[in-house]
């Protein structure tokens, strides 16, 4: 168990923590008890967003040690929702980064200024403030102009943009962030 729990409660109701390291958008959606094949979704409010904070990587009891993914310090009903791919990613990247910063600044995860990692992150492309996460190396357009189908949008990879002032490309890179 790490030093916080995340909660369905905290989940569901689009909690916001002053030490917030990840986003996560995605429902709670588990198995119902009485039958396995019904699956229950649980909505963030407002389809919002939710925040994992930094305190949900690192254990009580462990010096030195941070974790991420279905690993992190959740409720198995939390777990249901930060189980996503783009929330595990977040919060790896958020892990990695402690992990370097811990090296560089000879502290272990709990004494590490989060303000710190928090800057890092932001500075990385993370999104850590917005109330909707939208993809930062891509772009909304439509296949079809006149298509009225609900879901008429498709997500493509714009490779001219830049990559954080690297100068390369994300194409060149062979990597796509958002």
């Amino acid at each position: 168990m790490g030093e916080y729990a995340l909660t369905a409660e905290d989940v569901i109701e689009g909690c916001k923590f002053e030490y917030v390291v990840a986003k996560g958008s995605n429902p709670v959606d588990m198995h119902s008890p009485e039958d396995p094949t019904r699956v229950i979704h649980t909505y963030v409010k407002e389809g919002g967003s939710y925040d994992v904070p930094y305190r949900c990587l690192f254990p009580k009891k462990i010096e030195k040690l941070l974790v991420a993914g279905r690993c992190i310090s959740a409720t198995h009903e939390a777990i249901a929702s930060t189980r996503s791919e783009a929330t595990c990613m977040a919060e790896g990247q958020a892990a990695g980064t402690a992990a370097a910063l811990c090296i560089r600044e000879n502290a272990s995860p709990r004494k590490l200024h989060f303000e710190k990692l928090q800057d890092l992150l932001v500075n990385q492309g993370g999104i850590l403030y917005a109330r909707r996460v939208v993809p930062l190396f891509f772009e909304l357009t439509r296949k079809d102009p006149y298509e009225l189908s609900p879901a008429p949008f498709y997500l493509e990879a714009n490779p001219d943009r830049r990559v954080r002032d690297s100068g390369v490309t994300a194409e060149q890179s062979g990597f796509i962030l958002c």
